[in-house]
């Protein structure tokens, strides 16, 4: 599976995130917290950036995002 995200000198590291096959639909675009599922909305949600992932031979973006109170 190949995954990316865009770093810089000031980037903090990218938080260790589930594998995208054990997530839910909801969680793979972002609407869920991709660790316990609450329901996200902009003024709730931690974005951790769109990520690249190979689904059957074809590079797709998923979009993790978290509450607040797993984000930290």
């Amino acid at each position: 599976m190949a995954t990316s995200t865009s770093t810089s000198a000031a980037a903090e590291p990218a938080p260790e995130l589930p594998a995208p096959e054990s997530l839910t639909e909801r969680q793979l675009r972002g609407a869920d917290c991709v660790r316990c599922e609450t329901r996200l909305n902009n003024a709730t949600a931690v974005d951790f950036g769109p990520r690249e992932v190979d689904a059957h031979g074809i590079v797709v973006n998923w979009f993790p995002r978290a509450c607040t109170g797993c984000a930290s």
